[in-house]
């Protein structure tokens, strides 16, 4: 999936935000730059696409406090996203938190968007809660580095089409393995 678009309102310290991830063309950005002063958002922003996109099995440990959420003087907040498939269709997914909410009260608030995604996350595991060490940052590449493997190198093009493909080094087979050892672990 693409996340094309990512729209938040109330939400911490942004009272309205829309960032498009699309260039004029249509195609989305490979690369999307982040650039303020402290205290301006870019953390929430992060946050937010992270809390949009979790699902409900991590919803509880990402969101902590609701309230924390929901921008000083307001009564609720919305993250939105639009995202495109593998397959090319749009889906437009949202998540509203009232102030007072429990984390009980945003899952059935957002009960349809949570099972969508749950259904779409079902396909990778990122094992952060297990092993304390492996930060977001780290366990995003891993789930990429999958996504790589199982895409069967598809997103990148030969440098000659005549080419064969060099078979996989020692190093690159010692590390593969070590990743699906960790992510076996209980």
């Amino acid at each position: 999936m693409f996340l094309t678009r990512v729209e938040l309102t109330n939400v911490r310290c942004i009272r309205s935000l829309t960032l498009p991830l699309e260039m004029s063309s249509g195609v989305t950005r490979k690369w999307t730059l982040l650039l303020g002063d402290n205290g301006v958002g870019k953390s929430t922003l992060m946050r937010s696409i992270g809390l949009v996109l979790a699902g409900s099995s991590a919803l509880a440990e990402l969101i902590g406090d609701p309230d924390s959420w929901v921008r000083f003087g307001e009564k609720e907040c919305t993250i939105s996203a639009d995202l495109d498939t593998a397959d090319g269709e749009k889906r437009h997914i949202s998540l509203t938190i009232s102030r007072g909410d429990t984390i009980k009260e945003v899952y059935e608030t957002n009960k349809e968007t949570l099972e969508v995604l749950d259904r779409a996350s079902v396909h990778v595991t990122i094992p952060t809660t297990a092993y304390a060490s492996l930060n977001l940052a780290q366990a995003v590449m891993v789930g990429l580095y999958e996504l790589h493997l199982a895409a069967g190198d598809a997103t990148r093009r030969p440098a000659h089409s005549s080419s064969a493909t060099r078979p996989p080094s020692t190093r690159s087979v010692k590390k593969l393995e070590s990743l699906q050892a960790i992510s076996k672990r209980p």
